[in-house]
């Protein structure tokens, strides 16, 4: 599974939104959409952030088959 799907998967999984999930990794909902839609490549902090959350190691998160 892409990391991008993977990374929606998530999300809904923990019934948030992207405006949620913005306020809880400390970046902006462009940058969760833009991530999402395969539009924009995250920064490793955002990475590290959204895989901390969700209480995950950074493989787990966005490990790319």
């Amino acid at each position: 599974m892409e990391f991008q799907t993977n990374l929606k998967k998530l999300r809904t999984e923990e019934g948030l939104t992207q405006d949620q999930l913005t306020l809880l990794v400390e970046t902006s909902t462009d940058t969760i959409g833009r991530i999402e839609r395969k539009q924009k490549i995250a920064f490793y902090e955002v990475l590290f952030r959204i895989a901390r959350y969700f209480d995950k190691p950074l493989e787990d998160v966005f490990w790319y088959e």
